[in-house]
């Protein structure tokens, strides 16, 4: 007969018996779950989450849904800091605009980026795409080469040799669209985006 020894125990994860621990799968409390982040969203995106109460007899799981939805909600706040921080740098590295507003507030930044020619003039927004509906519609307009944004030149041919030697993958080399007046060319902002540039020849 085959007894455990003392340093042995009779279940795989001892951990699951932690107060704290939290299932990588949870059963039957999808809508719960989904309540709790509906409440927590609109904190996000700089306002404040929704007034949420939790009621419910011992041991059915409150505890752990809450600490499944606010572990998923740690993370973002860092993944949107780097996509922002990344679109930063292209923006202004690569493409020449200069930063203009910087602001954080909570987990949300609002940061925007102006030609250097006209530092008051008309500001870019470099937002995450935390919300699913950008999300969803910034990949159809990528999937279908339609550009996010679009910048006119003087030089056409001169900035797109100028981007290539900085590293910038395009879609679309200079091209004359016939019976206009309009040469374009399409980039990758490595963002999700496709950037279009535009020369109108007068």
């Amino acid at each position: 007969m085959n007894y455990l020894n003392a340093d042995e125990i009779s279940f795989r994860n001892r951990d699951i018996f932690e107060i704290k621990h939290v299932p990588e799968l949870f059963y039957n409390r999808e809508s719960q779950m989904k309540d709790i982040a509906f409440a927590l969203k609109p904190g996000l995106h700089g306002a404040g989450p929704l007034n949420t109460i939790l009621r419910g007899i011992p041991g059915t799981g409150k505890t752990t849904a809450v600490r499944r939805i606010f572990a998923e909600v740690q993370v973002a706040p860092a993944a949107n800091k780097n996509n922002q921080g990344k679109a930063l740098e292209f923006y202004t590295e690569i493409l020449g605009f200069v930063k203009k507003a910087d602001i954080t507030a909570g987990n949300y930044r609002w940061l925007t980026v102006v030609s250097p020619e006209d530092q008051d003039g008309t500001q870019l927004v470099l937002e995450p795409n935390g919300n699913p509906a950008a999300k969803a519609y910034q990949e159809a307009l990528f999937r279908q080469g339609i550009p996010a944004a679009s910048f006119f030149v003087d030089d056409i041919r001169k900035e797109y040799e100028l981007l290539k030697n900085r590293g910038v993958k395009f879609t679309m080399e200079p091209t004359k669209l016939p019976g206009t007046p309009a040469t374009i060319a399409v980039l990758d902002d490595t963002c999700g985006n496709l950037i279009q540039i535009t020369q109108l020849q007068t």
